[in-house]
């Protein structure tokens, strides 16, 4: 999933009503701040039946939204819809070093040293192994 620099998920953008579907699994979107302005998205029920959930955000642009994302207690789902979807077994946010740059030291926080993308594991989810049993 990508994040828009305004918190929102898909196409589930703050304050509209579409963030309160629960029967659902897809809704139409009308007047998207972003083009094309009619749209479809999946609803927060159908995104929550996923066994993982990865993020994918670059930019600066969208530092602030990855912050309040991942920082539930200071947001709500009408404010960052971004901070709702997670995988019922894991989560992970891929974040280059812009994206990222407002998290602050985090643990789970995981990055190379010659790399401008880390990714980040919230509390509760697994990090991921392959068949050779090594990590992301």
């Amino acid at each position: 999933l990508g994040v828009g620099p305004d918190g929102h998920v898909a196409s589930l953008f703050p304050g509209f009503d579409q963030l309160d579907e629960q029967e659902r699994a897809v809704v139409a979107v009308h007047d998207s701040p972003k083009p094309p302005p009619d749209r479809v998205t999946l609803t927060f029920p159908a995104l929550a039946q996923t066994r993982s959930t990865w993020f994918l955000v670059s930019g600066e642009a969208k530092a602030d939204a990855v912050a309040r994302a991942l920082s539930p207690t200071s947001t709500t789902p009408a404010e960052t819809p971004a901070s709702v979807p997670r995988g019922r077994v894991e989560t992970t946010w891929f974040l280059d070093r812009p994206a990222a740059s407002n998290l602050g030291p985090r643990p789970g926080w995981f990055a190379r040293e010659d790399s401008r993308v880390g990714w980040f594991k919230p509390a509760g989810s697994r990090l991921s192994t392959g068949s050779g049993g090594a990590g992301l």
